[in-house]
């Protein structure tokens, strides 16, 4: 590896339109950095580009460029005067004839044991040397100087008082400029731009050093920034920074908005300079064990649970974790890990800074956890808990802010190189990202202010099963500015104008906090869906596929729901969250979480479908017929056994605390798609009459689960080598609707639950013999034509606690339907290419969908999610009992 100096140079603000002299007082916000040094960052730029060109033209433009930056950020120029008497105080000081200096305030103060930051950014550009040096140098320079007229300070220096009395300040004058190196390195770019493991030393050739501070007048000035910028001939371009910590990357503002009632900015000065290391930059040991690759997570809609939070809190717990996978010992309950990060209080000041104010405005918060806890089966859950509840305590408060209270964790943060953990955390390139995240509520006027709708013994079984999770994939090239134009502007004004008819869905389940309660659901005004607008770069044929896909690759697509939230004598439970995602120019996906206590499926494929209509229409409500005009009325709902009491009292006492949990993908599994065609749904009905000839309930529904059923059993015993115990039972759990078997019937439009669970029983025996499959089809028939028969079976609801004894375990459940064509919901881009029902995933023992295949009369498609050597057993026994027909 070598690395060849091309031009080293000084960049300044322009001679002209630009402050001469620049001077910034340090606040308290900038002094602690002062133990931290200098952080060096390198950029890393893929351009293939030969040394001539870069000595011609990327020298220059980069030192023109880096000039017009200094301009702006003058003092990076300049450099931080540091007081030689102990009653002085550090600055940033750019000089010449008229001077620019900003007082450093209180949150400045704490980074004066930090030290410099280190940044590299990568740029894959095919360009020459000569390119390079001809024209990315010049302009580089050209508009460096330009920026640094707007960002003056960062052209000077810290201006840090030689005496006891003085106070530090950021101080430019004319003159100050900002150190910018070119160079060309022979390094691998591609290797070194991977997510894979890297050395940490390759990276340090790519990060300039600052010049050693000077000494002036009363002060000790220390260089503000230093940027380096090499090239990797033909592949690419790094630009490295080197930036005191002290310093924000923001616009000038003047340091006076900053309000420091408890004089924090002297008291923090004072403890600073008395424990402070020699300021300056030193000659940096990487690290060998630092962590490159950060974990992408899913942008759930939490309280305080975001991106960052959920990053955090895996990389800290996987960092504890692998403590005690490589040391022989005892995890110390009494021991306490602690999590430290900042952040940025501008707009949680009275009144708000402007988010360009030029400086630090930071605040350190330390989340803390017992290191048991950490690696404990739910260390992952606690960690986000913790880190949350961290933040939301120190940003909620102003007082919390200007009192400095939380400079009493500086030891957390200022922390020598080895002696603690450091991790870096950045949004990743091209990668799946927010495009907006907000709330859809009804319109404020036509639709109803408060509904409540009591749950019904329908309802209340569903508590224990949580939320119910779906997306539809739709194929259509649209752009990244179409969908930000066009989709999410309609998308959420036809959401609005679904939830007038479907109010229940914006609004919460209402759970009693007290014993004697009776849970509910509620509306009321400003109750409302939350729903996320995505991007994300993933292969969509991939997705939308039948063959074997890996589960997890599921999960960036669905939404979370929101934390539960207290209200006087309830629990707030919410009921629906919505997750729109662009796959750009190739297509969109919706997906979906619902809690299945408000609603079955009958109900919510009613909604979807009307949200695809009054989409796909402009909001045109005349396009919806009565079908999609839910009925609230639960009066119609007879309850002759008191069952809705009974079975409330019996699921609050073994009820799992209600609400979404951090949805965390199967590692283990794969999904499939298997079609049935028609053809071969009416052979295997042929087969069975003409065994069975009295069989009822012999239709395309029961045999395509007794097939797959039967298809499952062997696929267990097709890997294990174990005995098939004859006394042991196989059960088929699916469900009915029943709102046509009530006296009087419901309507089909009725809002809510309408189901009653069905369980078929079979030994495995018979199921793995040679007549499983028409055995199968008959005990599904059997309980189903047993359970419907008869209305008395319902309203007792012995169907429930049937279906309560049953080992989950040994259970093949089942979601969706036929009757539910959810390949006919089109928004206007026509009708979906795929839908995956994701929580199949989730299921104690297997689970199926099964629904209308697309573009089809009569062929079914079942979705099964399965490890991969069952799958792949599964997937053999079921091509091969479908060729013998």
């Amino acid at each position: 590896m070598t690395l060849v100096l091309i031009e080293q140079c000084q960049v300044a603000p322009p001679p002209h339109d630009s402050a001469t002299e620049l001077t910034l007082p340090l606040t308290y916000f900038d002094h602690i950095w002062f133990g931290f040094g200098y952080i060096g960052r390198i950029l890393f730029y893929k351009l293939p580009i030969s040394k001539f060109n870069f000595v011609q033209t990327i020298i220059p433009t980069l030192k023109h460029s880096l000039s017009l930056s200094l301009k702006h950020y003058t003092p990076l120029v300049g450099n931080i005067t540091c007081p030689l008497n102990s009653s002085g105080y550090p600055e940033l000081r750019h000089g010449g004839t008229t001077e620019l200096t900003l007082l450093v305030t209180y949150f400045d103060h704490i980074w004066f044991g930090c030290g410099y930051i280190r940044r590299i950014l990568f740029y894959k550009l095919p360009i020459s040397k000569l390119d390079f040096v001809q024209t990315i140098i010049p302009t580089l320079k050209h508009l460096l100087s330009l920026t640094l007229k707007h960002y003056t300070p960062l052209a000077g220096n810290i201006a840090c008082p030689l005496n006891s009395s003085g106070y530090p300040e950021l101080r430019y004058v004319a003159g100050d400029s900002v150190s910018i190196t070119f160079t060309e390195t022979d390094m691998d770019f591609n290797h070194l731009i991977g997510n894979h493991h890297r050395n940490a030393k390759y990276f340090y050739p790519f990060i300039p050093q600052l010049a050693q501070p000077k000494d002036a007048p009363g002060v000790k000035l220390v260089p503000v920034l230093a940027i380096q910028v090499t090239l990797f001939p033909y592949l690419g371009i790094s630009v490295g920074f080197n930036l005191v910590t002290i310093m924000s990357l923001v616009m000038e503002i003047p340091s006076s908005v900053i309000k420091d009632p408890y004089e924090q900015g002297t008291i923090i000065w004072d403890e600073m300079k008395q424990n402070m290391p020699e300021i300056g930059d030193i000659i940096v040991t990487p690290p060998l064990d630092r962590l490159k690759n950060l974990i992408l997570s899913r942008r759930p809609n939490l309280s305080y649970v975001t991106s960052f939070t959920i990053t955090c809190a895996y990389i800290w717990t996987g960092l504890i974790k692998s403590k005690f996978a490589i040391e022989e010992e005892m995890i110390d309950e009494n021991v306490m890990e602690i999590f430290g990060c900042v952040a940025d209080c501008r707009s949680r000041l009275n009144p708000p800074l402007p988010q360009s104010y030029f400086g630090n405005c930071l605040v350190t918060i330390a989340s803390k956890a017992s290191r048991v806890d950490l690696v404990g089966k739910d260390g992952f859950i606690i960690a986000v808990e913790v880190i949350g509840e961290a933040i939301k305590k120190q940003m909620k408060d102003e007082e919390l802010i200007l009192n400095c209270s939380w400079p009493e964790k500086i030891e957390i943060i200022s922390i020598d190189n080895s002696s603690g953990i450091s991790m870096s955390i950045s949004k990743y390139k091209d990668s799946d990202g927010d495009l907006e995240q907000c709330q859809v509520a009804p319109p404020p006027h036509g639709g109803v202010t408060e509904l409540t709708l009591p749950l019904t013994y329908f309802d209340h079984m569903w508590f224990g099963f949580g939320y119910m999770r779906r997306i539809l994939f739709y194929k259509i090239p649209i752009s990244k500015l179409d969908f930000v134009q066009t989709i999410i502007p309609t998308l959420k004004h036809s959401l609005s104008l679904t939830l007038k008819c479907y109010t229940p869905l914006a609004g919460n389940i209402a759970c009693p906090l007290n014993s004697s309660g009776y849970p509910e659901l509620r509306y009321v005004a400003g109750d409302s869906v939350s729903v996320t607008f995505t991007e994300i770069d993933m292969d969509f044929n991939h997705l939308i596929g039948n063959h074997h896909r890996n589960a997890k690759d599921f999960y960036p697509f669905i939404p979370q729901l929101a934390q539960p939230k207290d209200a006087p004598g309830v629990k707030l439970v919410p009921i629906l969250a919505i997750q729109v995602t662009l796959l750009p120019n190739l297509g969109i996906s919706i997906g979906s979480s619902f809690h299945h206590v408000a609603c079955d499926g009958n109900t919510i494929v009613k909604f979807t479908r009307t949200w695809g209509l009054l989409n796909k229409f402009g909001g045109d409500e005349q396009c919806l017929a009565n079908e999609f005009i839910p009925f609230y009325d639960r009066s119609v709902v007879k309850d002759p056994y008191e069952q809705g009491t009974t079975i409330w009292d019996e699921m609050k006492q073994n009820m799992p605390e209600i609400g979404d949990i951090i949805v965390t993908p199967p590692l283990d599994r794969v999904r499939g798609t298997f079609i049935i065609e028609r053809d071969n749904i009416v052979k295997l009905k042929n087969l069975i009459l003409s065994r069975r000839p009295n069989l009822s309930y012999v239709t395309s529904f029961t045999i395509t689960c007794a097939y797959i059923w039967t298809c499952l059993i062997k696929s267990k015993f097709a890997i294990e080598e174990e005995m098939i115990d004859e006394d042991v039972m196989e059960i088929f759990g699916c469900v009915a609707d029943c709102r046509s078997r009530l006296n009087p019937p419901l309507p089909q439009s009725y809002f809510g639950n309408c189901l009653v669970t069905i369980a078929s029983k079979a030994s495995r025996v018979d199921l793995v013999g040679k007549d499983g499959f028409i055995i199968a089809v008959e005990v599904i028939g059997e309980a189903i034509k047993k359970q419907m028969k008869d209305e008395e079976l319902i309203l007792n609801c012995s169907w429930y606690r049937e279906f309560c004894v049953v080992d989950m375990k040994q259970t093949l459940t089942i979601a969706g339907s036929p009757k539910f064509d959810l390949y006919d919901v089109d928004f206007g881009w026509g009708r979906p290419e795929k839908i995956e029902f994701i929580s199949i995933d989730n299921s104690s023992g297997i689970s199926m969908s099964i629904s209308k295949y697309k573009d089809s009369d009569g062929d079914l498609e079942v979705g099964l999610s399965l490890p991969k050597i069952r799958m792949s057993a599964f997937a053999a026994i079921f091509d091969h009992g479908l060729s013998f027909l």
